[in-house]
């Protein structure tokens, strides 16, 4: 008996472009469902393992500027970095869940990108697309929400102290003149 080979791979008939917003949405979904079609669409269209094997930076550079796709898979993996963070952070203050500061929310998405470009460079282009986006959408979240209640209640508290502060001096400074 013979067992057919199952066919994973993606059914993308084209390179990712960088202006459709559903490709973006399909890297989305590759990183966080499908880790193994970046492995794939990298080696159909930009030029499989010949990255790792170029040196240095003027060689990577030659490189990435003679596969275009390559390019563009990078750039697209930045700008999910970047962006999706923000864009959860802003749905989640849209929601009320929590109230959202922004500062936090920065400088969250600042480590997580740097944390996700250290493994993304120590793990090769498929990995470190995957682990990139992946770990900085995460940690970004994360980083960001963590500062953003650790800022928003040290203020609640610093001005609830004070006004209650304020509101007992005031009254009790009325009472004695009263009395």
């Amino acid at each position: 008996m013979v067992i057919p080979k199952l066919d994973l791979a993606p059914k993308l008939k084209r390179p990712l472009s960088l202006w459709n917003p559903f490709d973006y949405l399909l890297l989305l979904y590759w990183v966080f469902y499908f880790p193994q079609a970046l492995r794939w669409y990298e080696e159909k269209y930009s030029g499989g393992e010949k990255f790792i094997n170029q040196k240095t930076w003027p060689q990577k550079w030659q490189f990435l500027r003679q596969h275009p796709q390559l390019l563009s898979l990078w750039l697209q993996g930045i700008l999910l970095t970047i962006f999706t963070p923000y864009l959860l952070a802003f749905l989640i203050n849209k929601i009320n869940i929590i109230e959202i500061d922004w500062a936090g929310v920065a400088i969250g998405v600042a480590i997580g990108v740097a944390i996700g470009v250290a493994i993304g460079v120590a793990f090769g282009l498929a990995e470190g697309v995957a682990y990139g986006v992946a770990e900085s959408v995460s940690i970004g979240v994360a980083f960001g929400l963590i500062f953003s209640l650790i800022f928003g209640v040290a203020t609640a508290v610093a001005i609830g102290v004070a006004l209650s502060v304020a509101e007992g001096v005031a009254i009790a400074v009325a009472g004695g003149l009263v009395y």
